[in-house]
């Protein structure tokens, strides 16, 4: 495993209505890279001509009410330098649980002489060579990196810490509107961003398929006030 595999078969990253093309299966394996995933990711986006509907390159500056209701969506084109202003019934915020690295700050750790880095920066394994690697954290890629210095038998040693594994799904099983609905803000839903799972693309999936139904008025939500009262409930 190299720091660009994923650490989950290539099965946890297949919609189900669009397996895996033979060629990218061929050359992803059993835990296919990054660079994999995201040709993945893109055949998928091409098959179903989702691209059209895509601005890339854009950048939500807010998000405003409008009082006769729906949202006011001001983003900024990079591509173009311009500013732009839409309107929406429905806004889903999509932005993933792993936008921005969380180095947590210790007493004393601007003594430290030796190397630091977050998850997110160890690229290569060659950089622990020689070294005794402590790795900190109980999370998944907690899991993947000592598992991948460990295989490519450059640290001198390897060391896990952590206080609490947290690698399995919750005791409530997949949670829906209480990690995605905003009682108070109707018109408003967090897809990917909250719910921590073992398989966070499939969590995510899921959560998009329920979504779904919910804005074809498939599946009903329980009055506002009891989903506000269910929140509480689980956040006291």
């Amino acid at each position: 495993m190299t720091p660009t595999t994923s650490g989950l078969p290539h099965a946890y990253y297949e919609f189900a209505e669009f397996p895996w093309p033979a060629e990218l299966l061929q050359d992803a394996g059993s835990h296919p890279s990054s660079q994999a995933v995201q040709a993945y990711v893109q055949a998928y986006a091409e098959h179903f001509g989702l691209l059209q509907h895509i601005r890339f390159r854009c950048q939500l500056l807010r998000l405003q009410l409008v009082p006769q209701g729906g949202w006011a969506v001001i983003y900024l084109d990079k591509a173009s330098g311009l500013f732009q202003v839409v309107s929406a019934d429905y806004v889903v915020m999509a932005t993933g649980m792993h936008v921005v690295p969380n180095v947590p700050v210790y007493k004393g750790m601007q003594h430290f002489r030796g190397l630091q880095l977050h998850s997110n920066d160890l690229t290569d394994p060659s950089l622990l060579a020689g070294k005794r690697v402590v790795v900190v954290g109980g999370g998944r890629s907690a899991l993947d990196y000592p598992a991948m210095v460990t295989a490519s038998q450059v640290a001198t040693s390897v060391t896990w810490l952590y206080r609490q594994a947290r690698l399995g799904l919750q005791k409530d099983g997949l949670p829906l509107f209480r990690h995605m609905l905003p009682p108070a803000l109707p018109g408003l839903a967090f897809v990917g961003c909250e719910a921590a799972s073992f398989n966070i693309p499939l969590t995510a999936g899921l959560q998009a398929e329920w979504l779904a139904g919910v804005l074809a008025g498939a599946v009903g939500l329980p009055p506002a006030a009891d989903m506000q009262d269910d929140v509480r409930r689980m956040t006291a």
